[in-house]
Formats: C-alpha cells, sequence, structure tokens
C-alpha cells in the first residue's frame, strides 16, 4: 500500500494535467446521467412485494379492479359575489354539469367507476328546479354522502386503476381537469382534483425540489464553512470541487444505472456531501502542514501526504462503505436503495480525494509560480527600463 501510494503521489505530480482532463470528461459524462435520474413514483415498489401480504393484494386488485381514486371536490366559492351564482350546491344547474361530467369521463378506458349525485339524476332525469332536485334527492338516501352538511360541497369519485407511470399519473390529471372545463361549470364554483394522482405527482414534485434545495443549501453553507477556515478562495476550492464532482458522479452513476430517487434516496447529494467532505479536509491539511512546518518539497509533501492519509481514510471509508452495503440485503427495496447509493458516493468522495485533490493541489502551485515568475518579469523589466532612462539622465 505505502508503495502504491508513493507511486499514485510522483504520478499525479508529473501527469496532473493529463489527470484533470480526464477527470473533467468523465465528469461532463456523469453530468449527462444525472439528467436521465428517474423518481420513483410507484410508492409500493418501496416495499417487499414477494411477501404473502403483498401478493393477496395484487390477488384482489386484479379479482376486484384498481384501488386507485380521483376525487373532483366541486364547491360554492364564497369570494364570488353574483346574485345570479349558485347559492346551494342542489342548484339543477350543478346536477347538470356533474351529469354531463360524469357522462364524458365513463367513456374514458381508464376509469373503471364513476359516481357522484348526477348518478342519480341520470336515472331520474334532469331536475327543471331546486325543489324538484331536493326531492329527487330525498329519495335516495345515499346521495347524501356526495354532499357536505351544509349542502356548500359535493363530490364525484373515480375508480381506477391508474398504473404506476408518472407520465401516466400526469395524463389521468389532465384528463379530468380537461373533461372539468368542458363539462360547462356554473358561474359562483370552484373545482379542486385530488387523490391518487395528485398526490402522487404533488409528492414527486416536492423530492425533487426539495431534493435540490437541500443540496443546494447544504453545498452553499458547506462551501462557506471551507472558505472561513482556509481564508481562500482557491484553497477552498480545491476542498470542495472534489467533493461536488464525488456528489455528481454519485447521481451520474444513480442515471446510468437506473437507481431511482424514491423517498429515502432524495437527499443522496446532501448524504454524500456531508459524509464525504472530511477525506479531501485532511489530505490538503497535511499537505500544507507538510510543505509549511516541516518544509518539504512538493513531491515529498505529496508522497507523505498520500501514503499518511491516503492508508487512513482508505480503512474509515472502506468499513464506511461495506456498512452502507449491509443495507443492499435488507427486505425492504427502499433500505436496499439507499445502502448502495450511499456506498456508490462513499466510494466516489475517495476517489475523488485520492485521484483528484493532488492534481488540484499541484495545478495550484504551478499556476502561482507562474503567476509569480510573470510578475517578478514583468517588474524586472519595468525597473531595468527605470534604471536605464536614470543612467542616460544622469550620462547627459
Amino acid at each position: 500500500m505505502e508503495t502504491f501510494l508513493k507511486s499514485l503521489a510522483r504520478f499525479e505530480n508529473k501527469y496532473y494535467s493529463i489527470i484533470l482532463v480526464v477527470l473533467l470528461a468523465l465528469t461532463i459524462f456523469m453530468g449527462v446521467g444525472v439528467t436521465k435520474i428517474k423518481v420513483q413514483s410507484d410508492m409500493s415498489a418501496s416495499f417487499p412485494q414477494d411477501l404473502d401480504i403483498f401478493k393477496t393484494g395484487d390477488r384482489v386488485t386484479e379479482k376486484f379492479g384498481g384501488q386507485d381514486a380521483i376525487l373532483v371536490l366541486i364547491e360554492i366559492d364564497e369570494n364570488y359575489a353574483d346574485e345570479i351564482s349558485v347559492k346551494d350546491i342542489r342548484d339543477p344547474e350543478v346536477m347538470k354539469f356533474l351529469m354531463n361530467l360524469e357522462n364524458s369521463l365513463k367513456v374514458k378506458s381508464d376509469f373503471e367507476v364513476v359516481q357522484s349525485a348526477g348518478t342519480v339524476f341520470n336515472m331520474f332525469g334532469e331536475p327543471r328546479n331546486l325543489d324538484e332536485s331536493k326531492g329527487i334527492l330525498s329519495q335516495i338516501p345515499e346521495a347524501d354522502s356526495f354532499f357536505s352538511r351544509d349542502y356548500t360541497k359535493t363530490m364525484l369519485f373515480i375508480g381506477a386503476d391508474l398504473g404506476s407511470g408518472p407520465a401516466k399519473l400526469k395524463s389521468i390529471e389532465k384528463d379530468v381537469l380537461d373533461e372539468v372545463n368542458g363539462a360547462g361549470l356554473p358561474k359562483g364554483l370552484k373545482v379542486t382534483v385530488t387523490g391518487t394522482p395528485s398526490i402522487t405527482n404533488l409528492i414527486l414534485k416536492l423530492l425533487v425540489s426539495d431534493g435540490a434545495k437541500t443540496l443546494m443549501v447544504s453545498a452553499l453553507i458547506i462551501f462557506l464553512l471551507i472558505f472561513v477556515l482556509q481564508r481562500s478562495l482557491a484553497k477552498a476550492l480545491i476542498v470542495f470541487l472534489p467533493l461536488l464532482v464525488g456528489v455528481i458522479w454519485t447521481m451520474g452513476t444513480m442515471g446510468w444505472l437506473g437507481i431511482e430517487l424514491s423517498m429515502a434516496t432524495a437527499g443522496i447529494g446532501t448524504m454524500v456531501l456531508g459524509l464525504g467532505v472530511e477525506y479531501s479536509i485532511f489530505l490538503f491539511t497535511r499537505y500544507h502542514e507538510e510543505k509549511g512546518k516541516n518544509k518539504k518539497s512538493r513531491i515529498d509533501a505529496l508522497e507523505t501526504s498520500i501514503h499518511a492519509v491516503g492508508s487512513s481514510i482508505l480503512g474509515s471509508s472502506t468499513t464506511t462503505i461495506i456498512g452502507f452495503l449491509a443495507l443492499t440485503i435488507s427486505i425492504m427495496p427502499l433500505m436496499q436503495s439507499l445502502g448502495l447509493s450511499l456506498a456508490i458516493g462513499i466510494f466516489y468522495c475517495l476517489f475523488m480525494t485520492l485521484f483528484l485533490t493532488p492534481p488540484l493541489l499541484v495545478f495550484e502551485e504551478e499556476f502561482m509560480e507562474k503567476r509569480d515568475r510573470k510578475n517578478y518579469e514583468r517588474l524586472t523589466k519595468k525597473y531595468g527600463e527605470i534604471n536605464k532612462k536614470k543612467e542616460k539622465k544622469n550620462g547627459k
């Protein structure tokens, strides 16, 4: 291990520019993989489907139909002030709207059951006035379940087996809203669509947005803390970039391998940032300690720091990776994907610490040396020109 790590240090010192270009190309490739990450829209996939209780549930669904529900809530808008607007949700205009909506939804192949107060009037005929509407509804006691106690709200129920694809869920929700808008909604009413598709779509949006938000916030806070500790933007970037690239590679690998984001892995980027930040800090600090206090050359400082810190973080990260991989033998698919994703993330943080941090250190020193050399040459030239002018002036 000592021989390998010291040889790695010499290789990185000599070919740092090639290593940086190769890692940049691979990072771009992994970045493309990030765009391919899918969100797990089927909540049942988070649970072990081979257990008897889930198998029984599948048989029941297959025998008796889908268990997904779409609820369309129609209510009187209290903020709508108009004398001709609906005052009682049992108004004939509302019942006519429900009849039209129900009939248009029933022709959709995805919907197995469509029920509302309009079902009653599809049997008895359209009511001519509010009193007739109340009279017909009173003959069917079960119809009261479609209304609120104060008769300001009514509900339309749709039962369907919607499947699990996010595109399908969005399409179903859009179809319902289109039919609602095309059924002739009376003035003074507002409609809300809820149920399985709407809730699932909202959960998917929250998973993605919250994951991105927490990743950005944690990355900003970690970078600012490193900047405060190092008191240098360049040094903060050297510590932070390997960590950031490790997160990109982790999420890119998930995209390329088809590991979906779930409720457990939505915050994977933030978790990897928190768990992997220490590796690069250890190596960076040891390198500058060898260069500063011990007055070693760049190659000697690299060899010492990579060997000393590298062997330590190899042992530490390996135990962490094994611990997370142990989650992959869990019976819960949710835990399996979490364990695999975190193991991949820790491995990439270790990899970047050993293969990206040293080339960045060398690149910084080479850049600073070239800049100082140019400044020295510029000042020397300027000083020489001043001396020549003085000599010429004194000679005259």
